[in-house]
């Protein structure tokens, strides 16, 4: 009965982490299954979190071949192609949302 309410509750973790597209690491009978849309996203800290819904923003708003430059501090700084070039993106920690943007 216990081990049918630990794959209960594995399965309910799994769905909701699925439904709001966040990437985890769960372990259940000492094995690890890590899930989501990219098992190499898979995600270990709240800043790590962060920095990676920071560089989907920063593709939502048209940049591509997105790379992360650096992810500390009040303001995380990302290097993105768009209209041709390539662009420095600054991005607010706190929410995620782009500062500036300049071309490099």
């Amino acid at each position: 009965m216990r081990t049918l309410i630990k794959h209960t509750l594995a399965c309910a973790a799994l769905a909701a982490a699925l439904a709001i597209g966040w990437n985890r690491t769960v372990s259940v009978a000492g094995s690890d299954i890590v899930f989501g849309s990219n098992p190499s996203d898979a995600v270990s800290s709240p800043r790590q979190y962060a920095c990676l819904r920071a560089k989907q923003n920063v593709q939502l708003q048209g940049f591509a071949h997105v790379r992360m430059i650096e992810c500390k501090g009040k303001h995380y700084s990302f290097q993105g192609y768009r209209d041709g070039k390539w662009w420095k993106v600054k991005v607010r920690a706190r929410n995620g949302k782009i500062r500036r943007a300049y071309p490099l």
